[in-house]
């Protein structure tokens, strides 16, 4: 439900968006790294359950208690001017006669 709600959020944010999802690999990572996180899917996914925080459980984390750990949630939401409408603004005002060569 988290990953259904930030993905919604993304596509819903006007401008550019970036989306980073993290998921286990049992094919490559497992076979290679079991130690790591273990052998099968389900020894990934709790690994990774266990091993996650949310960005706001992140902030409260000193230098003396290391996290070591995945941190989740939205790392970065601002609204800035989106390309496009500022592109159409200068096609606009170039068709209305605004802007002259020099």
């Amino acid at each position: 439900i988290q990953l259904i709600d930030i993905i919604e959020k993304g596509i819903l944010h006007h401008g550019f968006s970036v989306i980073e999802v993290i998921t286990q690999c049992p094919q490559v990572f497992g076979r290679r790294n079991p130690k790591i996180m273990g052998k099968t899917a389900p020894e990934m996914m709790n690994w990774m359950k266990e091993n996650a925080i949310s960005i706001d459980q992140a902030k409260e984390e000193t230098p003396e208690k290391p996290q070591n750990k995945i941190v989740i949630g939205i790392m970065v939401d601002k609204e800035e001017p989106e390309f496009g409408d500022e592109y159409r603004k200068v096609i606009k005002k170039a068709q209305e006669g605004g802007i002259k060569g020099d």
